[in-house]
């Protein structure tokens, strides 16, 4: 039997930075970034969150 490739996943629970959507994009964004430096090659966030 083939073995299944594996991967690293990442869950991701931010705040938004109040009343600013630029910011809260640049957050997500920044967030994203570190989990993929970590080695994640998915990356899930919350309903609401960054």
């Amino acid at each position: 039997m083939k073995q299944a490739d594996s991967f690293r996943i990442a869950a991701v629970e931010a705040s938004s930075v109040f009343l600013d959507s630029e910011a809260s994009g640049e957050k997500a964004c920044r967030l994203i970034h570190e989990a993929a430096a970590e080695g994640a090659r998915l990356v899930e966030s919350a309903r609401g969150s960054a």
